[in-house]
């Protein structure tokens, strides 16, 4: 639709062509008319919490609310495989979701690019571009062409692709945030701010990490870097096919050899925020850290994500047939190394999956405890296959140490826990987490971010609204039994927000946030 026309004429747009518009009959609902005469920032804030079918529907029926809608549909533009979108509609996927973007199936791809070659006034409203999986439907070149022609009407401030691609540098020049998979066809701008690395190759592969980063340095795209996110694959497979002296001479991550080029260079980079999903080593000779502190200055960081998706141990010791870990640490060995050096943390994001010892969780709770006491205002930690039990002596290390912290989530899986007083008791709130959990897996795919730092809040099913007020009282019992929740008023002052079993506690309150629904646990 071209915004100078008519706007209840339906044009082939790329936006509209792909959706199902209702037909809307006049007298307008009383609602749009007091829409109608609202002022356009205020509008512009509704629209932003509006579904894609819904603005579709305000270009059609009102001329005061039809640049608002068409500004919000084209902000942020996600291209993702037909499979997403049957799957999402199967599973009445939420109807909005935090960092919105419209949604166009691959084979519409075209639409969107006949549009902004088109019309002017609509490329410049595009400022994230989002494209997901094309395997089987295009190939490097034609994914690379597709680029070049839509990059070149566009200025960007995100992009993100999760397949491989050529394109010039010069077509991200305003770019400030970028996802990527491909290292070795990846150029990045001066501009930019925010990096995320996704890879999932094999592990002996790790050149294209270096060559990354040396690409960064000569052409500048490190000066204004703040958060770098690594995404790399589970390589225990490829650890089980390699040689045990090849990777004990490695002794060091993956990730770190991107980090390692600029240890050498002698460039420290300034980073507020640092992500890495990956493998982790415990290792006596590891010079992890080492390159990690020369190569950053983690004294700035303000938020560090860790998750674990495969554990290397090396050096193993056995005594009297006991196996003896090199720092006896465990999965947490790189966090307890670089935890003296974080004086400005501020959020900490840890993600296992696998299930902690009795010993991780004494050294997480030592950190939490001796190095950084006091300092986080946001802690997220989640567990896999541990009890709601094993959870109790975190609980209370964070009561005792971590007083200011303002947001909190510990999620653990309820499957494996005991019959006991826990949610496994109540079957409606397991199925309300594995809801969300299912719910943010969609925003990933539909709605992708560079970082996970920021949990979306999704939308659940009214049904769960309805099964919430059903157990009310049983959650409270849950709840009742858990000394974050009964302690946090006198241990906790300033925690507001406690996120548990899918469900968000409004501390201050005593409230359960769902759907932007509060629902008092007082009554």
């Amino acid at each position: 639709m071209h915004p100078t026309e008519d706007p209840n004429k339906s044009q082939n747009n790329g936006i509209s062509s792909n959706l199902q518009v209702p037909k809307v009959e006049p007298p307008l609902p009383k609602t749009l008319k007091t829409l109608d005469h609202l002022p356009v920032e205020i509008l512009g804030q509704i629209m932003e919490y509006l579904p894609q079918q819904d603005l579709v529907s305000c270009c059609l029926v009102s001329k005061s609310l039809y640049w608002p809608a068409v500004k919000r549909l084209y902000e942020k533009i996600s291209i993702i495989q037909e499979y997403h979108l049957d799957k999402v509609a199967d599973d009445n996927a939420p109807r909005q979701i935090p960092n919105y973007c419209t949604i166009l199936p691959l084979k519409k791809r075209y639409n969107i690019l006949s549009t902004v070659e088109n019309n002017k006034t609509i490329a410049d409203l595009i400022k994230s571009l989002s494209i997901g999986e094309v395997v089987g439907d295009e190939t490097f070149s034609e994914l690379s062409e597709y680029l070049v022609t839509i990059l070149m009407q566009i200025n960007l401030e995100f992009f993100h692709c999760l397949e491989g691609y050529w394109v010039p540098k010069k077509y991200f020049e305003t770019a400030q945030r970028m996802s990527v998979y491909e290292l070795h066809s990846s150029r990045f701008p001066q501009t930019l701010v925010d990096l995320k690395i996704n890879y999932h190759g094999n592990y002996n592969r790790n050149v294209h990490f270096k060559s990354l980063a040396r690409d960064m340095i000569q052409e500048g795209s490190h000066h204004h870097l703040k958060k770098v996110t690594f995404e790399t694959g589970d390589f225990l497979h490829d650890f089980e096919q390699l040689d045990q002296n090849i990777l004990r001479d490695k002794g060091h991550p993956f990730w770190l050899d991107f980090f390692k080029v600029f240890f050498d260079a002698g460039i420290k980079l300034n980073l507020t925020a640092l992500g890495l999903w990956g493998e982790f080593w415990d290792s006596s000779d590891t010079i992890t850290t080492d390159i990690l502190r020369d190569a950053i200055d983690l004294s700035k960081l303000d938020t560090l994500g860790l998750k674990y998706n495969y554990y290397v141990l090396a050096d193993v010791i056995y005594k009297d047939d006991v196996e003896i870990l090199p720092h006896q640490d465990g999965k947490h060995c790189f966090l307890t190394e670089i935890a003296d050096s974080l004086v400005s943390l501020r959020r900490l994001f840890i993600k296992h999956a696998s299930k902690c010892s009795e010993l991780d969780m004494d050294v997480l709770c030592r950190v939490l405890r001796e190095n950084i006491p006091n300092q986080l205002a946001v802690l997220w930690v989640h567990f896999d296959d541990q009890r709601f039990s094993d959870l109790e002596q975190l609980r209370s290390t964070i009561l005792a140490h971590q007083r200011n912290l303002v947001k909190l989530e510990l999620s653990h899986w309820h499957f494996c826990d005991e019959a006991q007083s826990t949610v496994g008791r109540i079957p409606e709130l397991v199925s309300l987490e594995r809801e969300v959990h299912k719910l943010e897996t969609d925003c990933s795919t539909l709605a992708p971010k560079i970082d996970y730092f920021d949990k979306p809040r999704v939308i659940v099913g009214d049904e769960f609204i309805d099964l919430i007020r059903a157990n009310k009282q049983e959650i409270k019992q849950i709840l009742n039994s858990d000394s974050i929740y009964t302690c946090a008023k006198w241990c906790l002052p300033q925690l507001t927000e406690y996120f548990i079993s899918g469900l968000s506690i409004h501390m201050k309150t005593r409230t359960i946030l769902n759907n932007g629904i509060m629902l008092s646990l007082d009554d």
